[in-house]
């Protein structure tokens, strides 16, 4: 009787530490994370920083995508970004043009010389020509002689010259200043008749290669200096295909 009653009490013991164990492991899965969904890409191809005292956050930060071919050196490139504006006042912020800093991605890492807003309905003003000198007045010429009776045969009219093609105005620009309202956003696509976009390239941008970029923020904050990487397809590109068997077929 008292090894039945001992054996009970052994196996009751042994049931409530399973039962123990079993309750850790599941509170400790639903503590952690899934390894799927922390194993998931952001959605966004761009940077996301923040100004030193976060009053200003950077997301999304980009350059548009082109093709395989990027954009050539001397060319423009149009970014996309974010800005959003944590405080209770407004907040202006200028971006331009950084050189590349000495880490081992400088080989990657571009600039250009400005960073502008480019108008593409409003043409550029032209530049101002200076007015020119009053010329001196010419010397009277000489009295010409009387023509006598024999008629001179008139000149053969010259042929009009073709009319010259004409250049199409460039784009109204101006420095890259963004104001972002209190408590507000502004979100820059890179399309429309309206690009921030990097003037100047010192170097081709190439998928995989980056812009070096500078914000100043009128809140006094100190400048951020981030890199803009170059944005990546929305679709994969086609697939070359190979032809097999005859010529024709």
């Amino acid at each position: 009787m008292t090894r039945s009653i001992s054996g009970t009490r052994h196996r009751a013991a042994l049931l409530g530490g399973v039962a123990l164990a079993t309750a850790l492991l599941v509170s400790g899965c639903g503590a952690g994370q899934i390894a799927e969904t922390a194993a998931k890409a952001p959605s966004v191809p761009g940077v996301n920083v923040q100004s030193s005292d976060g009053s200003v956050l950077i997301r999304n930060l980009h350059v548009v995508y082109q093709g395989p071919e990027g954009y050539p050196a001397g060319g423009d490139a149009p970014l996309a970004l974010s800005l959003y504006n944590q405080s209770d006042q407004p907040v202006m912020v200028r971006i331009t043009p950084a050189a590349p800093s000495g880490s081992d991605n400088q080989a990657t890492v571009v600039s250009g010389s400005s960073v502008v807003f480019s108008d593409l309905t409003t043409p550029a003003p032209p530049p101002a020509s200076p007015s020119a000198p009053a010329s001196p007045s010419a010397p009277a010429s000489p009295s010409v002689p009387a023509s006598t009776d024999t008629a001179s045969p008139s000149a053969p009219a010259s042929p009009s010259a073709p009319a010259s093609p004409t250049t199409p105005p460039a784009p109204a620009t101006r420095p890259a200043v963004i104001e972002i309202p209190a408590l507000g956003s502004v979100v820059i696509s890179g399309t429309g008749d309206e690009l921030l976009q990097v003037e100047g390239l010192t170097t081709a941008l190439t998928p995989g290669k980056s812009v070096s970029l500078t914000f100043e923020f009128s809140n006094g904050a100190p400048p951020l200096v981030t890199s803009a990487p170059t944005g990546v397809p929305l679709s994969p590109a086609p697939r070359a295909t190979s032809v097999t068997g005859d010529e024709g077929h």
